[in-house]
């Protein structure tokens, strides 16, 4: 893995928060973020996943879940909210979801027929941060990651978290810089220090980044 030059996308200048120096590693007991259970802002929309088409002529619709499954916040007569291509929430109540060869089939109690689930398709199902269950020490949602400073152990910042790339192992965070594009292992051995109340996080780069 190696970096790229972001000259050609057109990277505009990415800045960082004044550094605090080199950093200490700490034990791993001590690498958990407690900020979760206090996130900067609860109250903003987490996207979940995206209506994908539609299945039959009853008005279910097929979803594709960003996590890989459907989310524990969804059940039969659970609040759906899906974010309109307008801009728009729409709410709905979810009457019955299934699996379905990676996808989800999703029932939807106020959609009758096919022509008002196509109406759906495109749309996100969104929820309030607030509303998603705490995760283990060291385990955080996307929407959580995205926009970090990221910061080499020397102090030196190495740009924004501006995309999380799916590899088939292990994640991959793109870090933009002011110069330059990192791509860095979403591993335990890279990934020294997350701090989501002060927006940070801390790597320790393999060589050759």
């Amino acid at each position: 893995m190696s970096a790229r030059s972001s000259a050609s996308r057109g990277a505009r200048r990415v800045p960082c928060a004044p550094s605090w120096g080199p950093l200490r590693p700490r034990p791993r007991s001590e690498r958990s973020s407690k900020s979760l259970s206090k996130p900067v802002d609860a109250d903003r929309l987490v996207a979940l996943g995206r209506v994908t088409g539609v299945h039959g002529i009853r008005g279910a619709v097929k979803m594709r879940f960003y996590s890989g499954s459907a989310p524990a916040v969804l059940a039969p007569g659970a609040p759906v909210r899906l974010r309109l291509s307008n801009g728009q929430i729409a709410v709905f109540t979810a009457s019955e979801i299934a699996a379905q060869g990676g996808r989800y089939r999703l029932r939807l109690a106020q959609i009758e027929d096919r022509d008002g689930a196509q109406a759906l398709v495109g749309a996100e199902m969104v929820v309030a941060r607030r509303e998603l269950p705490e995760l283990e020490a060291g385990t955080y949602y996307w929407a959580d990651l995205l926009g970090l400073s990221v910061y080499a152990q020397d102090g030196a910042c190495l740009g924004r978290l501006v995309e999380i790339l799916e590899t088939g192992g292990n994640d991959v965070y793109r870090v933009q810089g002011e110069q330059r594009e990192v791509l860095v292992p979403a591993l335990a051995s890279v990934v020294r220090r997350v701090d989501l109340t002060a927006g940070r996080m801390w790597v320790d780069l393999p060589e050759g980044l």
